[in-house]
């Protein structure tokens, strides 16, 4: 049996089988088995047995496409030229069979790699996906009772939900997953089984949390929300005055212009849909999972939802920061991140605790349960962590957040070495980011004259540019 073989064999009905699955198996060992079943018209052939009414024949074509398109953009271009999306999804609405489900999700998912492809997915794939799989195998119900258990075996959910975190990634994705009824709620009731379960760490609890996490980027500004009316009242409360003297103003425009409360919007008892994925509910599941996952790309989206929800300067921020620090105590989840050996899931918690530290609200709590973290980052000699300028720029607009508000806190967490590294990183041409960060944090403490003396210990920053 060769390949040539195989795809000619295709086109005789007491053989599709045999040629479809000899495919399967070659494509998985041989990449270049791939190009030349593109070469010999072999994907349009497979794609129309789809359409079989014989199911192995079905499962053999669907498991050949499906190692036929896997990290081979040609072959998934032209399974999408060819038809072969919506022939597939066709499939997956009206199949019984096991087996063909998970080839057919499994087909899908390697499609959805691809950017070209994945407008075509969302419209053709995600209504029945949504349907057909992750609505059903959550167990969600209209009235967020938990309904039977399912009988589909998990894998399928595990590839469904695979290919949606891809398509979630797009913004075309992102705005249509959001208004798909019964998605967001599916997802959020799936994690909460399993962290109910103590099963955190499943392998499709992963895949949920990415979609959530995408979904909630940009949600302020692009889904109307129980914040969107107080964005008015909080510019009106925001300080407007600008003025700075010299290089080491008073005290900072942001510090200034983030000095304000606002009052928390009554939320809905059965929130739905994207309004689930800024209530409190969605925020006491991030943070169940950050206390009780060990997988660092569990972690890394569970965070990262919450850094989307406290990400714009509105109002939308300030309260997700309130129920996140106050209302659900989970500072110290979030700062336990900062200890990872992960450089991104420290790099997330330090942006997430950056984000709410511009909140005086937040500001005693985070200075006893955040700043020995956060001054224990910016105190280690080393920062060879691939994402060390996010971090150490997140930890010093975060120090200098708390500092400023609360001055007795330098007395206590600022040590000579990490004085040191600030000016370090202030002299340094090699993380510019870090660098503005570090000098805003110094400009900031000299010009509190309580402060100066901890600054004088250190004899390298009277070789601070712009010092007076």
């Amino acid at each position: 049996m060769t390949i040539e073989k195989a795809v000619e064999l295709l086109s005789y009905d007491k053989y599709q089988t045999s040629g479809a699955n000899y495919i399967q198996h070659t494509c998985y060992q041989d990449e270049n088995a791939k190009n030349v079943v593109y070469q010999h018209n072999g994907i349009q052939k497979l794609i129309t047995l789809l359409d079989s009414p014989n199911q192995n024949v079905q499962q053999a074509a669907a498991g050949a496409l499906r190692n036929l398109v896997f990290k081979n953009t040609p072959n998934k271009i032209e399974t999408s030229q060819k038809g072969g999306v919506r022939a597939a999804v066709n499939l997956l609405r009206r199949t019984p069979n096991e087996e063909t489900q998970k080839q057919l999700t499994g087909l899908l998912w390697n499609l959805s790699s691809t950017d070209q492809l994945k407008e075509e997915l969302v419209r053709e794939a995600l209504p029945v996906l949504n349907e057909c799989v992750v609505i059903p195998f959550s167990g969600w119900t209209e009235n967020s009772v938990p309904g039977q258990k399912s009988n589909m075996h998990p894998e399928i959910f595990f590839n469904a939900t695979g290919c949606l975190r891809n398509l979630s990634s797009a913004e075309v994705g992102r705005q249509t997953m959001r208004n798909t009824p019964g998605l967001v709620d599916s997802l959020m009731h799936y994690i909460q089984k399993q962290v109910t379960n103590n099963n955190p760490d499943d392998k499709s609890v992963e895949n949920c949390a990415c979609i959530l996490h995408n979904l909630s980027y940009h949600l302020d500004s692009e889904v109307p929300n129980k914040y969107s009316q107080l964005n008015e009242q909080m510019l009106r409360n925001q300080q407007t005055d600008k003025t700075s003297t010299g290089c080491f103003s008073n005290k900072s425009e942001k510090i200034q212009n983030n000095n304000f409360e606002l009052p928390l919007p009554e939320e809905d008892v059965n929130p739905k849909g994207s309004a689930l994925l800024s209530h409190s509910s969605a925020i006491k599941t991030y943070l169940s999972l950050l206390g009780q996952s060990k997988k660092d790309s569990i972690l890394e989206a569970s965070a990262g939802a919450l850094q989307n929800l406290t990400a714009s300067k509105g109002s939308m921020s300030n309260g997700m920061s309130q129920i996140i620090g106050l209302k659900e105590n989970g500072l110290p989840q979030i700062s336990r991140l900062l200890q990872s050996g992960n450089s991104d899931v420290v790099k997330t918690g330090a942006s997430l605790l950056s984000n709410m530290s511009r909140h005086p609200s937040l500001h005693r709590s985070m200075g006893t349960q955040v700043i020995p973290d956060v001054s224990r980052l910016l105190s280690q000699t080393s920062t060879s962590a691939t994402n060390s300028e996010d971090i150490l720029s997140s930890a010093c607009y975060t120090m200098r957040n708390l500092v400023m508000s609360q001055p007795q806190l330098a007395k206590q967490n600022l040590s000579t070495n990490l004085v040191g590294n600030l000016v370090n990183m202030c002299k340094s041409g090699a993380s510019p980011k870090a660098a503005e960060a570090a000098r805003l944090f110094l400009t900031d403490m000299w010009s509190q004259k309580e402060l100066q003396g901890i600054l004088k210990q250190v004899k390298e920053f009277s070789t601070v540019p712009c010092l007076p």
